[in-house]
Order: structure tokens, then C-alpha cells, then sequence
């Protein structure tokens, strides 16, 4: 079939649009789903590939795709392209097998490296991690990718900061016994860039020592991948160059690769620890798992003292990295309100009560204009700062209200309470009319309940199949909520799942209900919040105050999941003016041992959640996925 022959043609219900790539088992289209009304990536199985084996051994790959794919659909997180279906299709006289994926639209991250400039190491590291994320996640539901590189990594087109893993097409199980079959190495000599069904799967530049030496391969196979395409990016050169698949395989399996800073001085050390830890030959020497590597990914992060908040843009050309401007399009309707958040180290209050936010120095000389990036003052990494912790939680009693207030008052000087200080100035326009009942799963596109989606400057957020995305750029508080959704009645029930993607860990995010606005502006709501610690808050929040009134609080409660990528659901339930709150079905006990407290402030005002930003400039930028939100009312 010619190369471009199916452009134009339907594929059940795929219209294809255009050929975008082609590797060494499928070529891949852009193809439009009418009735869905999205594009989405079709990759083909390339028919010469089925054709050259009996038809017994065709027969039994299309049964291993088939098991694989529905595999790899089950495989739902923000940063794996999803698989929406699979099949096979007659078209001009020949059996087509097919994919359908997310269609990304970003170009791959291999796009940004052709021209062999090191890429900032900032947004290396949080590439890479997110890529680690990505593995774990894999790995945990026992798959092994087997084919880690640039090529494989897709660039979001809407925003460059969020990577994407695909082709996990020719990925294998942990546990599997129906390997497919494998030639020797020979066979592979003549193309050392890709090796097809029926040979060692993997590309050589990136290829661990076991797969060439064709022993048993698991999760720390990608995790060596892994470490091959961060020291691309660090020092702008694979470790390893060869001519071909034998050299390819003696340099990775008995060649140590040359010190990074040695090309690229900009590069801490700790960067290169952790990339070299992940090139070790011996499986046993590398990180065991792929969180393992991200944990160390995200602690390096807390060392890297960066220009300002934002990551440098990509260029097409990757020859330029620049720092990004802020966009100047704003939505039109954006349906959220912030509140600023207390930095970490204390600042200064005018007379009108806004806050002075304190400076910050950086040992990173700035980037800008269209320079490349600088070749000489290596990075220096600052000391690390530890940020005070929360005041210790207190219990309630008719004999401790003074300490009570007392505790409370240290919160607030220690700056560990997020702050209410909404200045927005964008109008939103909540729904007037009573709540009805709903339930969202963000599964749905079209948005029935109009959560904010789209980069809103301060944040980002965007439903996918995953859940409600969002990632905050600055260090406020905010409240996005279902703008369809009425006013609250007395007696309700609002429940949120949601779990803490990226950031330090003692991000707080969860619910808010009784959201007041005063036009564009939230005036007040309460709120009920966890972060990764295990502590919970439940606030009540007044535009009119600097500081949020804690109404009860908690540390290490069993019932919280900790750690980043776990779910935690809160509930609360409304009788009058009488609150009762749930973590994950279990009752949250308040004071004096009863699971209810009593606070008439609010009533009426609208649902939605609550998401803090970094506690300081240096901080990753926390991103929270919402995967269920429910209002039900008597």
C-alpha cells in the first residue's frame, strides 16, 4: 500500500486527516472522531510486518496485540498517552490492525534535542520525573515498556512544561511466559537505530546491558533507558555512540560514559549522581524502582535555585532557551478565585494590609533574550533552607480555649495558614439559581458543569481522561468550582476525590462549600483540607480578615493517604449550620470527641475545591488531580 494512501479514508468511525511519524512497526495518523468531535492518534500496524510470518504466528499476534491493548488502556495517568480503542479494519483489500491514542499534538521531545544543545536542567529533571511518575505507574500494574527514548516522549501542545510517555505497544509483562519470539543478534546488526517484532525489542542507543545480552528484562531495564535520556539532555550527546548494534552493545554493557559536567559544567552534581546511579551496568546498582528515581528527582529539585517560578521555554529549534512571558489571552469566563498564600519566610504588611512579598537570590545566571544557554560559571546549588513546620494540632476543650486561640495565633505568625486575599480580575458568574445534584467524574469533554479549564496565568487546569488537572504556577490559594452548579441549600452532602501530583508536601488542597462571592471576588467560604503529612485543617475563610479562622485540626491521621499519586476522598456533610467531615469513609473526630461542630457564618454560596500554590519562588509547582466530585442533596 503506498505510503500515504489511507489519508482521506475512513477507519470505523476515524476520518484520517494526515500521516504524522512512522517507526519501525506502525505508521501513525492524525485522524478526527465526528461523533466525538476530537482528533486522536491512529497508528497502524504496518501490514508487511503481519505478512511476513505463517498465518498461525499472524493469528497469534493479533490475539497479543488485542490482550496488550486492553492492558494499556487500563493504563490512566496525566502523564501516559491514553488508549481509547483497537481493532482491526478492511481497507482496499487488506486487514488493517489499529490503535487509537490521545492525540498529544506537541511534536516529541526528541524534536527539541536534534541540534545537540544541552537542555536547562531544570526542566530536564521535571521531564524526567514526570517520566518516572509515568513508569511507576506501569510498572506497578506489571508492565515494562522496553522501549524508552526521546522519540517516544510526547511535548503537550498546549503546554511545554507536561510530558507524555507513548508506544507502549510493544510492552511486555512482568509475569508474561508469551514472550515473542527473539533472533539473534546478528539479526539486529543491520539496524541498530530500531529492532522490529522478532528481534530484541528496544533501540540500541538507549538499551540496557540484560537486553542486549538478551537476559530477563523487568522495570529496571526503563529506569537505564531513563538515565540514557536524561544524561542526552544534560550534556546534549548519548553516552554511548556507535556505528552499530555490536558497538552499541560493548559500549553499554562494559563502557562506563564520560562525567557530564565534564560537557556541561552547568550541571549540579546531584543531577549527575542520579543519572549515573541509573547507567549502572547491574540491574542491582540502579534505582529498584522508578519512584525510587523520582523521589531523588524530586529532592534534587529543592536544590536547584532557579531565576523565578517559571521553566525556559522550548524553541522549536532547541538551539534558544528562553524564559517564557506571561500569555496575554485570558478566558473569557474563568470560573475560579485565589487567595494569597503566607511565603515561607516572612514578609512585610503595608498599611492597607497587602502583603510585600520577600526576595529571593539565585545563583543561576538568568537566561535571556535568545541566547543559548551559558557555557561557563558552573551551577553552584544553595544550601538547602528547611521551611518551618505547622504548629503541632490541638485539641479543643471547654478548659483549653485560651490555648486554643493562643495555637492560633502562632499559626498565623509562623505564615503557615494559606491566606484569603482575592484580587481577581476576571468576572466570573456562578449559576443563581438552586443546586441540583450531580455527580462528575471528568470523563466528559464537553464540561457540562463548567469547571475552569485552559492556562489561566495564575494556573492551569484541563479535564482528561485521568480526572480534573491542575497545576498551580503561582503562590496563592485557589478555589476553581463547577460554575452550572446553584446555591447550596441547608442540608447537603459534597464529596471530592482528589489526589497531590507534584510539589512539597505540605501543599494543602481538598474542598471548599459555601463560596460567597462579592462580584468577581470570593468574599468567604469554609474549607476542608489535608496535605501529604497526614494533617487536616477545616478553616473559614473571610476576605475581610488577613487570615483564615481554623475551626478544628489534626495531624498524622491514619485515615489520610500519604505520598504523592494517592487518592484521598473528603466528604462533608451539611445539617444547617451543623458540619460533619469524612477522609476516605472514615469520620473525622472533632472536639470534645463528637464528629460535628457548629459555625452559622455562611450559608447559600457554591462548591468547590481548594489547591495552594509553591510556599516560595525555588518550590516545583504543585499539581492536583480531581478524579470525582459529588453534590447530593435530601
Amino acid at each position: 500500500m503506498p505510503q500515504d494512501a489511507l489519508i482521506g479514508t475512513q477507519i470505523e468511525a476515524y476520518q484520517i486527516k494526515a500521516a504524522i511519524g512512522e517507526g519501525g512497526m506502525a505508521r501513525v495518523y492524525r485522524a478526527y472522531h465526528d461523533r466525538l468531535q476530537r482528533d486522536v492518534a491512529l497508528k497502524v500496524i504496518l501490514p508487511h510486518l503481519l505478512d511476513q510470518g505463517q498465518n498461525q504466528d499472524k493469528a497469534e499476534f493479533i490475539e497479543r496485540f488485542k490482550r496488550e491493548a486492553l492492558l494499556i488502556a487500563k493504563l490512566e495517568h496525566p502523564n501516559i498517552v491514553s488508549v481509547y480503542d483497537f481493532g482491526e479494519a478492511r481497507i482496499q483489500g487488506e486487514t488493517l490492525t489499529y490503535l487509537v491514542m490521545q492525540y498529544v499534538g506537541g511534536g516529541t521531545l526528541r524534536n527539541y534535542m536534534r541540534d545537540g544543545q544541552p537542555v536547562d536542567p531544570r526542566r530536564a529533571t521535571r521531564y524526567i520525573l514526570q517520566m518516572a511518575r509515568a513508569l511507576h505507574h506501569a510498572h506497578l500494574r506489571g508492565i515494562v515498556h522496553r522501549d524508552i527514548k526521546p522519540q517516544n516522549m510526547l511535548v503537550s501542545s498546549s503546554d511545554q512544561n507536561h510530558l507524555l510517555l507513548s508506544d507502549f505497544g510493544i510492552a511486555k509483562l512482568f509475569s508474561t511466559q508469551d514472550e515473542a519470539p527473539r533472533a539473534t543478534l546478528a539479526q539486529a546488526h543491520a539496524n541498530p537505530a530500531l529492532t522490529q517484532i522478532g528481534q530484541i525489542v528496544g533501540t540500541a542507543a538507549y538499551m540496557a546491558p540484560e537486553q542486549f545480552n538478551e537476559q530477563p528484562v523487568d522495570a529496571r531495564s526503563d529506569i537505564y533507558a531513563l538515565g540514557v535520556v536524561l544524561y542526552q539532555m544534560l550534556a546534549g550527546q548519548r553516552p554511548f555512540q556507535a556505528e552499530n548494534f555490536t558497538g552499541f552493545q560493548y559500549q553499554h554493557t562494559f563502557q562506563p560514559p564520560a562525567p557530564i559536567r565534564a560537557t556541561n559544567p552547568q550541571v549540579p552534581e546531584i543531577l549527575e549522581q542520579i543519572t549515573f546511579r541509573a547507567l549502572a551496568k547491574r540491574p542491582e546498582q540502579r534505582f529498584q524502582t522508578a519512584e525510587e528515581m523520582a523521589d531523588a528527582l524530586e529532592q534534587a529539585l529543592t536544590t536547584l535555585s532557579q531565576p523565578s517560578s517559571a521553566m525556559p521555554q522550548l524553541s522549536s529549534n532547541a538551539s534558544a532557551l528562553t524564559l517564557p512571558s506571561h500569555p496575554s489571552a485570558r478566558p473569557t469566563q474563568p470560573s475560579y478565585s485565589t487567595a494569597q498564600v503566607l511565603p515561607s519566610s516572612p514578609g512585610a504588611y503595608t498599611q492597607a494590609g497587602a502583603l510585600t512579598t520577600p526576595q529571593y537570590q539565585s545563583n543561576i545566571t538568568p537566561i535571556t533574550g535568545q541566547g543559548a544557554m551559558p557555557q561557563t560559571n558552573p551551577y553552584q546549588a544553595p544550601p538547602q533552607t528547611h521551611q518551618p513546620r505547622r504548629a503541632p494540632a490541638f485539641r479543643l476543650s471547654t478548659v483549653m480555649t485560651v490555648i486554643f486561640i493562643l495555637l492560633a495565633i502562632v499559626l498565623v505568625a509562623t505564615n503557615v495558614l494559606p491566606r484569603l486575599g482575592v484580587n481577581l480580575s476576571w468576572p466570573t458568574s456562578p449559576s443563581t439559581q438552586g443546586a441540583q445534584t450531580f455527580t462528575d467524574t471528568f470523563k466528559s469533554s464537553d464540561n457540562p458543569h463548567h469547571w475552569p479549564v485552559g492556562d489561566l496565568n495564575v494556573l492551569t487546569a484541563s479535564l482528561s481522561n485521568t480526572g480534573y488537572n491542575i497545576v498551580v504556577h503561582d503562590n496563592n490559594t485557589h478555589f476553581p468550582n463547577p460554575q452550572a452548579i446553584g446555591t447550596l441549600p441547608d442540608n447537603f452532602t459534597w464529596t471530592v476525590t482528589l489526589h497531590q501530583e507534584t510539589g512539597t508536601q505540605d501543599r494543602l488542597y481538598g474542598m471548599a462549600f459555601h463560596l460567597i462571592y462579592a462580584g468577581s471576588n470570593v468574599q468567604s467560604c469554609y474549607a476542608f483540607i489535608i496535605d501529604r503529612k497526614g494533617d487536616f485543617e477545616i478553616l473559614r475563610y473571610d476576605s475581610s480578615t488577613s487570615t483564615p479562622q481554623p475551626l478544628w485540626s489534626g495531624t498524622a491521621v491514619q485515615a489520610i493517604h500519604t505520598g504523592l499519586n494517592t487518592d484521598n476522598t473528603l466528604q462533608v456533610i451539611a445539617h444547617g449550620s451543623s458540619y460533619s467531615f469524612k477522609v476516605n469513609n472514615t469520620p473525622i473526630t472533632l472536639a470534645n470527641h463528637t464528629t460535628s461542630i457548629s459555625d452559622s457564618h455562611y450559608t447559600a454560596g457554591q462548591v468547590g475545591l481548594l489547591v495552594t500554590g509553591k510556599a516560595n519562588n525555588q518550590d516545583q509547582e504543585p499539581g492536583y488531580v480531581a478524579t470525582y466530585a459529588q453534590l447530593t442533596l435530601p
